[in-house]
């Protein structure tokens, strides 16, 4: 009798313990996710509430996790510079600033650094009223371009400080009058992001969506960003297309000279087993965007790689 009683509470601890793991909670957020620049291999981490947040290595053809580690332990660096998907860009962006330093003639002399060393310094128009907080953009594997987003009176411009005059003024590669804008707008000012292609040739900014021809230093179209309500933006590889998130979640995959829409991957289904989308990024093949799903309530997490003629591979994670 005390063997039976023995055995039923074992199986009751069993399913207990079991119904307790099925309700592990995980989150993927958007600062986690690493894809690399050709498209075929994306890292993601995923915060675990009964254990330490992992990284997961997925074949982005297959959806088929090759690697997983523990975030933070010894080797993921190694790992993920191996697998190509380390983006020291984004983790470079977080200490890069431009400050305003002196007046001379009708220009202000603007220093853009990192937070050991300076990577650029040139001349901008003359401001009664800096910004607040000018945005810098570069690749520090593509030389000849810093990019700064300043306004200037009530002008929001973005400059190339390592492009300039002999004078060393920046080369102005697009403008845009604040004039009339809503409280919200001048705060914000025209420019969020800056995506520079893998060549450096071209540069696509957002909210205002403009495409902008570094070589030729002009804008040579035009989204309208702002309104279809888009996200996030990749190049390809080889910077002759542009992936662009809709507002609906599809993928607009476009000609980067032209602008012209060459075909979309539709969006991924809205919900999920109770969960909705989280955020949807699209890769630099051309050819696949990553989703991942949450349900605030239970945190439960799903994650799809969602190909071009609209089927999808879920992640096992």
């Amino acid at each position: 009798m005390t063997s039976i009683r023995f055995l039923c509470f074992f199986s009751m601890s069993c399913i207990f313990s079991m119904i307790s793991l099925a309700q592990t909670k995980f989150y993927v957020g958007s600062s986690g996710i690493f894809p690399d620049r050709a498209g075929k291999v994306i890292a993601f981490k995923a915060t675990n509430s009964r254990a330490s947040d992992t990284v997961y290595f997925v074949d982005v053809a297959t959806g088929a996790v090759t690697d997983r580690v523990a975030d933070g332990s010894f080797g993921l660096e190694f790992k993920m510079m191996k697998a190509k998907v380390l983006n020291r860009e984004k983790l470079l962006a977080k200490d890069l600033s431009a400050s305003y330093y002196w007046t001379e003639g009708g220009y202000d002399l603007y220093i853009a650094r990192t937070r050991d060393s300076i990577i650029a310094r040139a001349w901008l128009p003359k401001a009664e009223v800096h910004s607040d907080n000018p945005r810098v953009f570069f690749k520090p594997d593509i030389p000849g371009i810093v990019l700064v987003a300043a306004r200037i009176q009530h002008q929001a411009g973005l400059y190339n400080m390592l492009d300039t005059t002999a004078g060393g003024v920046a080369k102005l590669l697009y403008k845009r009058d604040l004039s009339k804008a809503d409280p919200q707008e001048w705060e914000k000012g025209h420019l969020q992001e800056a995506v520079i292609s893998p060549g450096g040739q071209h540069v696509f900014t957002m909210p205002d969506g403009n495409m902008i021809d570094l070589v030729k230093g002009k804008k040579i179209w035009d989204y309208k960003y702002r309104e279809t309500g888009a996200s996030n933006v990749v190049f390809s590889e080889d910077g002759t297309r542009l992936a662009i998130q809709r507002e609906d979640h599809s993928i607009s995959i476009r000609d980067v000279q032209r602008g012209k829409e060459l075909y979309r991957i539709p969006a991924p289904p809205k919900e999920m087993q109770g969960m909705k989308v989280e955020q949807v990024l699209p890769l630099a093949d051309m050819q696949h965007c990553f989703v991942f799903y949450w349900n605030v309530d239970t945190g439960f997490a799903k994650v799809l790689l969602v190909k071009a003629d609209g089927s999808y591979n879920e992640v096992a994670f």
